[in-house]
């Protein structure tokens, strides 16, 4: 294992009862392209293009070599269903980016266990100061996710993207991780409770 890997605290698994993030594999990167593709979780992204596979696979050899970034496959009950990148990560300013989606078969619910596992990853393992989200403003959903783990709406970037020839807003959330602390274990309890209906 290389010293950055060490340094970040890349160190074991997550799993729980909400399912388990692994570092992504070679194996995995097709079917990242393919989910990536999906119309669904393409006009949610900054680059809404169809990726080919060339650009992919280019972009996976540079990928998994920096040590700025983590890359994981989020499973549920042993099914891979989402894909979490944490990037831009700091150890200086001790703080990082985040981005995921989840695949287009996904179980309900599956995001807001996934982010879970994410956050402990970035809290706990990490020992990160702070989070940060960028979501386009058509994309309620993840808005609402974000909001619901506790992320605060820090600014938002007025018609900064366009997609379709639209310009679009862009928000701008920050978890700190002593708001984390303090959230944690009832975000763990609401999910635990929704584990019980589904």
């Amino acid at each position: 294992m290389r010293e950055g890997r060490r340094r970040f605290g890349f160190r074991r698994l997550h799993m729980s009862v909400f399912g388990k993030l692994r570092a992504v594999q070679d194996d995995d990167v097709m079917m990242l392209l393919a989910w990536r593709n999906h119309p669904d979780i393409r006009q949610k992204m900054y680059n809404a293009h169809i990726i080919s596979e060339t650009e992919h696979l280019e972009w996976w050899r540079h990928a998994r070599e920096r040590e700025d970034r983590r890359y994981f496959i989020y499973e549920r009950d042993g099914e891979p269903s989402g894909s979490m990148a944490i990037t831009a990560i700091d150890g200086q300013n001790s703080r990082a980016n985040w981005g995921f989606y989840l695949s287009p078969n996904a179980l309900r619910g599956s995001g807001s266990r996934m982010n879970f596992l994410a956050l402990r990853y970035v809290f706990d393992d990490l020992k990160l100061n702070k989070l940060c989200g960028e979501v386009l403003s058509s994309n309620g959903k993840s808005i609402r996710l974000h909001q619901r783990l506790g992320f605060s709406i820090e600014g938002v970037l007025r018609e900064h993207h366009r997609v379709d020839g639209k310009f679009e807003d862009v928000h701008l959330f920050g978890l700190l991780r002593d708001e984390w602390r303090r959230a944690k274990n009832a975000i763990e309890a609401s999910l635990i409770e929704l584990e019980g209906r589904t």
